[in-house]
């Protein structure tokens, strides 16, 4: 699975060079564009100055990014690039309503989706009795 990460974050920086010319080296140093082999899959997301949202720090270095931020990019509801299918959560009912409008069992069948933000509850339940 990092390998498949690895492999996009550099289709995503030779693509965005491609589009543009070449790659912005005031936010994304290519030479320290490396395997996140090391890094953890917890979820601490940040927002690097590239304005994309990664699982956590770990990673956002591993793809060169010089300067992030604390929590997910503003705007950004799934992020595919921490989608793990494979990841294994338990059927604990706890349910959360994605930024997407769709109601996960909890917030680990979410955060496997790429859900990037939830809140507590059924999506369109009232509180309202």
């Amino acid at each position: 699975m990092r390998y498949i990460f690895f492999t996009l974050s550099l289709l995503l920086i030779i693509g965005c060079s491609k589009a543009v010319g070449k790659i912005d080296t005031t936010c994304i140093n290519p030479s320290k564009v490396s395997h996140p082999r090391d890094c953890s899959y917890d979820y601490a997301p940040v927002c690097g100055c590239d304005e994309s949202t990664y699982r956590n720090a770990c990673f956002a270095k591993a793809a060169g990014v010089k300067e992030w931020s604390d929590g997910i990019c503003p705007e950004m509801c799934i992020d595919p690039t921490i989608i793990i299918r494979d990841q294994i959560c338990y059927r604990v009912s706890d349910p959360v309503c994605g930024c997407d409008g769709n109601t996960y069992i909890n917030p680990c069948f979410a955060r496997k989706q790429g859900i990037l933000a939830f809140t507590p509850g059924e999506c369109g339940a009232s509180d309202v009795k």
